[in-house]
């Protein structure tokens, strides 16, 4: 089972600042190990960088519209 832990984002947070809480809150040490937890944990292990990126993942965590 792939746990990930996904903070609320807070209002008018950047994207970099919600990466950098999902990071801390599930003691990633990288970026790319943060991106690829949440890849998998959305079915999507196998996606590139270039089909799906950072800012769309960062939307299905938080549960919010791309926009």
């Amino acid at each position: 089972m792939n746990m990930l832990f996904r903070p609320t984002p807070l209002p008018d947070e950047l994207d970099r600042s919600y990466l950098g809480r999902i990071m801390r809150t599930n003691c990633f040490q990288t970026k790319n190990e943060a991106i690829v937890a949440m890849a998998t944990r959305f079915g999507m292990p196998c996606k590139s960088r270039l089909e799906l990126s950072c800012l769309e993942l960062l939307s299905l965590t938080g549960d919010m519209l791309l926009e």
